[in-house]
């Protein structure tokens, strides 16, 4: 993905923006998977906790908000809120 953080960052808040004008599920998992690679680059636990549940909100919050979900966010989606239990418990 992006290499570094000011990188995510940006793209975070591009992003964002085109949350604001048109969500699709495609850009929840982009933009939960960009607070995941900021996970990578925290040294911090705490910003690394909350960045992993600001990424489960994000496809969680999609999960409800559509009907039709491709298989591949619900994958993601378990797969995230099982690394987070195992990271932060």
């Amino acid at each position: 993905m992006l290499k570094n953080t000011k990188h995510i960052v940006a793209r975070i808040g591009e992003t964002d923006q085109l949350y604001l004008e048109n969500n699709t599920p495609e850009l929840a998992l982009e933009r939960a998977q960009l607070r995941f690679e900021l996970v990578k680059f925290s040294q911090v636990r705490q910003e690394q906790i909350h960045f992993l549940q600001e990424g489960i909100v994000l496809l969680e919050q999609a999960r409800i908000e559509y009907e039709e979900i491709p298989m591949s966010l619900y994958l993601d989606l378990s797969l995230l809120k099982f690394y987070y239990y195992l990271y932060v418990l």
